[in-house]
């Protein structure tokens, strides 16, 4: 049964995978058109998501938090237990916390073709 274990953790992972990234890419239109971003999850139907994607460990909407400088955007993984986005980690009896995606704008994005033309500056 392992086997058939390990087919259906890498399905529900990927299938998380398949509505972290469309969520997270709603959430940057949201922010491009109304500078800020949402509070909720909700607050992006219809305009920007159909419904909102569920995380296929519970059936539950993805989780959501804000915060002024970015989000993040988490399933509760394979231990079944919320914990507030925190990263997964390999514990004693399999993988422990969230998996998550965070967005953190605090630190300002630079091409890699900006950072050559810096470097060759130098």
């Amino acid at each position: 049964m392992p086997f058939f274990a390990g087919i259906t953790e890498s399905f529900l992972r990927q299938t998380a995978r398949l509505g972290i990234v469309p969520t997270a890419m709603a959430v940057e239109l949201f922010r491009i058109d109304n500078e800020h971003f949402p509070k909720h999850l909700d607050e992006l139907v219809p305009t920007y998501l159909p419904t909102l994607l569920e995380d296929p460990y519970d059936g539950e909407p993805l989780r959501y938090i804000p915060s002024e400088q970015g989000y993040k955007i988490y399933t509760i993984y394979s231990d079944q237990v919320d914990d507030e986005g925190k990263d997964a980690v390999r514990g004693e009896k399999g993988m422990v916390g969230d998996w998550a995606l965070t967005v953190d704008r605090s630190v300002p994005f630079v091409p890699a073709s900006v950072r050559a033309e810096e470097e060759e500056m130098r």
